[in-house]
């Protein structure tokens, strides 16, 4: 309706259902330190290759990994090559990867394909010194080897204030969380806040002491 997605006033339970599911999702699985340490290890094992595969030091990229690594922003990956970046396409990167001669890109394929994810640590001060002071030692580079990730915000409102108008029986168009109470209040919390992490690679960090 004018350019704007509408739903009808029947259809506001099923939108309550997937706004609440999605809060849950992001609290306790999104959120989860695992999920939040695998997903920066990818962005590592991105990172590392690219770095790699612009400098012509990539042991392996296919057509559509290079166009991935070429890029400067999603935008400029043609689709046909996002579509082929499946798991398995990515996976199948991975084991190449974990054959090569590149340690940082090795030991993170290994560890993904392995399902070793860094080991989470109290994200103190001194801890901090000493994971440092540990991937130094070791002779790795802190840069793919260790992880700080800082407190993160999911903000809700503005996603919410992004939902489909509700139709009124009488044609009537209100935002959604004024049709609906439930999402209103949770508008209102307006966020959740996923706690900062330490992690280091479990090639160097046998001793260290875990956060649970």
């Amino acid at each position: 309706v004018g350019g704007d997605l509408v739903i009808l006033e029947s259809g506001v339970a099923a939108l309550k259902s997937f706004f609440n599911g999605r809060a849950d999702l992001y609290e306790n699985v999104y959120g989860h330190s695992v999920a939040s340490i695998f997903d920066a290890m990818y962005v590592l094992v991105g990172e590392r290759a690219r770095a790699l595969y612009r400098a012509g030091d990539l042991i392996f990229a296919d057509e559509s990994m290079q166009a991935v690594l070429a890029a400067n922003s999603s935008v400029d990956v043609p689709l046909k090559h996002i579509m082929n970046m499946d798991e398995s396409s990515v996976r199948y990167h991975l084991k190449k990867w974990a054959d090569g001669e590149d340690l940082p890109l090795r030991e993170l394929s290994h560890e993904i394909l392995n399902r070793r994810p860094f080991r989470r640590v109290e994200p103190t001060d001194e801890n901090r010194a000493m994971v440092r002071k540990l991937v130094q030692d070791s002779g790795r580079d802190e840069n793919y080897a260790m992880l700080e990730l800082p407190e993160q915000t999911i903000n809700f409102e503005k996603d919410l204030k992004k939902a489909p108008l509700v139709m009124r029986a009488d044609g009537s168009l209100l935002p959604l969380i004024e049709v609906s109470t439930p999402l209103g209040k949770l508008s209102e919390l307006n966020h959740i806040k996923l706690k900062p992490l330490l992690a280091v690679s479990l090639s160097i960090c046998k001793n260290l002491p875990v956060r649970h």
